[in-house]
């Protein structure tokens, strides 16, 4: 019984303390536009960052199906997976690669 309430408990304490280490590291602060990079064939969540809470962050969408969208991001998923980071709320419009 103890294992199940442990298990059930275990998210809830995993973005408490993701949040807390958001506070504190500052990976990313309010109005910057983040990625969250799922795979190389599968597009992440993208947006700009407007509220950062003990749970969750809430993202605006920035991505090509539903532009303007809120998406609110478990805190515990930023440290799973890898994360792109862009000051001022800007993504890249093109990119220029010198070889």
């Amino acid at each position: 019984m103890a294992a199940i309430a442990f298990f059930a408990v275990w998210s809830v304490l995993s973005n408490l303390f993701c949040a807390l280490l958001i506070f504190t590291l500052a990976p990313f602060r309010l109005g910057d536009s983040v990625e969250i990079i799922e795979s190389a064939d599968k597009p992440g969540v993208k947006g700009r960052v407007l509220a950062i809470n003990l749970f969750y962050t809430t993202l605006e969408d920035q991505g090509s199906d539903s532009p303007g969208a809120l998406v609110q991001v478990p805190n515990s998923l930023f440290f799973q997976k890898a994360v792109r980071r862009w000051r001022n709320g800007t993504f890249p419009t093109s990119r220029n690669y010198e070889i």
